[in-house]
């Protein structure tokens, strides 16, 4: 049985998803979900991701540059920080290779609603960034009768 099952897979380049500062965005690449990445350069970058949905998986792509592992990184779910992803040595190295779609945060219990996720990159830079490339949410079911509108990326007000 699959963790979070009918899911959809959100690319870093959705409209729902709000990159706060100098982000490096680059499309038609060779690996990645559809090709694209959002690329935090700069200690204290942020992505705010709004949804609707019981599960989330955020993924990334580690080995950027030739570093690894990923830079230490904050995630705030709904208001409550929950999860702090820090580096075991900086400057550790794997020339030559990215691992695609590393899961960097994943959340499961969702309650039914409208969700605010924030990421913050604390101390990535050019050598060592951090690399957003999707997103992956379980939508609520919505009930036509009782939700009439409701759409698990629907832009917030």
């Amino acid at each position: 049985m699959a963790i979070c099952p009918n899911s959809l897979q959100i690319d870093d380049f959705n409209g729902n998803i709000v990159y706060s500062g100098p982000w490096k965005s680059f499309t038609n690449q060779d690996y990645g979900f559809n090709g694209t990445r959002h690329v935090a350069a700069e200690p204290g970058l942020s992505a705010n991701f709004k949804f609707n949905g019981s599960c989330l998986f955020v993924n990334g792509i580690v080995g950027a540059n030739g570093s690894f592992p990923m830079p230490s990184t904050t995630f705030v779910l709904d208001g409550h920080f929950t999860q702090m992803n820090q580096s075991v040595a900086n400057g550790d190295r794997f020339p030559g290779t990215q691992f695609n779609s590393s899961v960097f945060y994943i959340a499961v219990t969702m309650t039914e609603g409208e969700h605010e996720l924030i990421i913050t990159n604390l101390d990535g830079d050019s050598t060592r960034p951090l690399v957003l490339d999707s997103f992956i949410i379980t939508p609520f079911e919505a009930n036509p009768a009782t939700s009439p509108g409701r759409h698990p990326l629907s832009r917030f007000a």
